[in-house]
């Protein structure tokens, strides 16, 4: 975006409420939306540690839940404005919220609506969250990325047009005693599917074993028997991350890229280019998803 022009933007902080009676509650996340730009984004605790040291009691399967479908319809906004192929265009950010869930006096609630502008709309989505959710995260929590945090910078960053996102699909593969779903997933001819997988997180044995948990999932799927493609891609720590934790990673992506042999391809966050560049050219050439 030009640094000249700024667009409004509203955004709101979503709270979790654990007891309405005292009124007690934590910003969980954040949900920007700069029609102009044009950009929707829900952006959430990576953890919930903070919210069940505060709240024991605390409902983490709704919060989750929560989460993913204010991501799901952000990111379902923006492909199909990108697109220009909205058929209902939502411009305000109340019927936004309120076409995920209706404003109510349930444990999630929001604050009042924050309005501003903006030169650089992913900039201010950041800068929102680190305000209002984001700031009293403690070091550890900051410094790990969720597998969903790894697809959506893929998403962000690499895909030049937003729109193929809405045209990704669920996938399950079946093997004898084990499914696993896949919600990346499309066809050019045979199934293809991408799989985020974050070796960026905290504790190193916790990385290793990541990867061979991946492992052992694909050689007992095996993909390639069930005519689909698998794509691991696989996002690593940054370069000022501790030692033990970029030694733990590259382990990882060893284990991955000498064991799922033909069963998965491994593609690294930095080579990502080539696998937005398949699935923007695949579903370009089968338009009918077949």
């Amino acid at each position: 975006m030009d640094a000249r022009l700024r667009l409004p933007f509203e955004a709101v902080a979503v709270r979790y409420v654990h007891d309405a009676r005292t009124e007690e509650f934590l910003n969980i996340g954040v949900v920007v939306l700069c029609a102009k730009r044009p950009l929707a984004a829900a952006r959430f605790l990576p953890q919930w540690a903070r919210v069940t040291a505060a709240f024991p009691g605390a409902d983490l399967v709704l919060l989750r839940r929560v989460a993913r479908a204010f991501e799901r319809r952000c990111a379902e906004w923006s492909a199909e404005a990108n697109g220009q192929q909205a058929l209902q265009p939502v411009t305000e950010l109340a019927a936004l919220l309120h076409s995920v869930m209706l404003p109510d006096d349930s444990s999630v609630q929001f604050s009042p609506i924050i309005s501003g502008v903006t030169a650089d709309a992913e900039r201010t989505v950041s800068e929102l969250f680190s305000t209002y959710a984001g700031s009293a995260l403690g070091r550890e929590e900051r410094a790990s990325r969720d597998d969903g945090d790894v697809w959506r910078d893929f998403a962000a960053t690499r895909l030049a047009n937003p729109g193929v996102l809405r045209r990704l699909q669920r996938h399950v593969l079946r093997a004898p005693h084990y499914d696993l779903s896949f919600d990346n997933a499309w066809k050019n001819g045979t199934w293809n599917v991408a799989q985020p997988v974050s070796l960026d997180m905290i504790e190193p044995r916790t990385i290793r074993d990541k990867a061979t948990t991946w492992t052992g999932k694909l050689l007992t799927l095996k993909p390639h028997e069930l005519d689909t493609n698998v794509f691991l891609l696989v996002g690593m720590p940054p370069k000022d991350s501790p030692a033990s934790v970029r030694e733990a990673a590259n382990d990882a992506l060893a284990i991955l890229e000498g064991n799922v042999g033909r069963e998965a391809q491994v593609v690294t966050e930095d080579q990502a280019e080539k696998l937005a560049k398949k699935i923007a050219d695949d579903l370009a050439a089968h338009p009918d998803g077949e």
